[in-house]
């Protein structure tokens, strides 16, 4: 059965999600989950990534470390990869990106009041961005924010319908609330054949 990921984040922009990972083990020792995370708190990290970028391959293996990790320790935390565009002037195209996900990062760099947007970039629950291989700080500020406590709690029950190409989303909120509520709709793995690059 497919499953849908429902978030719930301020200033996190409206999309679709294509979710691609690489599944491999990492060279650094994890770090151990704190014991007192909240059980309110959650985390969902976006990756900025692209298949021509040379130095996302790292931020990509990292991303797959948190996937097992989470599913190891049944921790509430959510990766997600956007494979972007703007690189796609190179000699071949990256088949997952799409403009879209080069438009949210855009919309965090404005938010972030950043000049320039960059491959690989992570992003945690819409607050923090760093270099997408810099696999400690990713950890430590998962684990931050893991036992936080939320600056308020939002109940979200949903349920969704299969027609032909397309799934139709029921929910409803406890109260109301200026935010966005995303979607996710996440493809767990997926496989190209590259010829070149």
């Amino acid at each position: 059965m497919s499953r849908i990921v429902i978030s719930f984040i301020s200033a996190i922009f409206l999309t679709s999600v294509l979710f691609v990972f690489h599944t491999s083990e990492a060279n650094n020792t994890p770090l151990e989950p704190p014991q007192n995370i909240n059980p309110h708190a959650f985390a969902v990290i976006e990756l900025f990534t692209s298949l021509s970028c040379s130095s996302c391959p790292k931020a990509e293996k990292h991303l797959g470390r948190i996937i097992k990790m989470a599913r190891q320790k049944a921790l509430p935390v959510y990766p997600i990869a956007f494979h972007v565009d703007y690189w796609n002037h190179l000699d071949w195209i990256d088949k997952f990106s799409n403009e879209a996900y080069s438009e949210r990062q855009q919309q965090y760099a404005r938010a972030f009041d950043k000049k320039n947007i960059y491959t690989p970039q992570m992003v945690i629950n819409g607050q923090f961005e760093f270099v997408g291989s810099d696999l400690s700080l990713c950890e430590e500020k998962i684990f931050e924010y893991l036992t936080k406590t939320p600056v308020q709690n939002i109940k979200i029950e949903a349920s969704y319908t299969h027609i032909g190409d397309s799934i139709k989303v029921a929910y409803r909120l406890n109260k109301n609330n200026p935010g966005l509520l995303n979607i996710a709709l996440i493809e767990k793995y997926r496989e190209i054949k590259i010829d070149s690059g």
